[in-house]
């Protein structure tokens, strides 16, 4: 029994010690961390108030047209209508073709 108490104690102890070390490796870092926080939350006032400061006024102020100088090079483009015409003939041809082609295979009434 006395083995199983003394081993019950030794391992408490290393717990223990384990808890103290950890604590220990918390603290002393802990000036550190708060002096980033600091630092931290000052940078982030400085921005919001920059951020606060902004003048959204006018976005557009400056913005010009780069686009009011050009010239439109299609502007006096014309259709070539007798192509347009013949094209047009040529599909209705085509069209009528087809139709004959399948009244003969219909068997349809000449």
């Amino acid at each position: 029994m006395t083995f199983i108490a003394t081993a019950a104690i030794v391992g408490g102890s290393l717990t223990a010690a384990g808890g103290l070390a950890k604590l220990g490796m918390s603290l002393s870092g802990r000036k550190k961390r708060i002096e980033e926080q600091r630092q931290a939350k000052a940078q982030m006032e400085e921005r919001m108030e920059d951020y606060e400061n902004l003048d959204t006024s006018n976005l557009a102020a400056n913005v010009t047209n780069q686009y009011r100088n050009m010239e439109n090079t299609y502007e006096d483009l014309t259709v070539n209508q007798q192509q347009a015409q013949f094209e047009a003939q040529q599909g209705a041809q085509q069209r009528a073709n087809i139709m004959q082609g399948l009244q003969g295979a219909a068997g349809g009434v000449v």
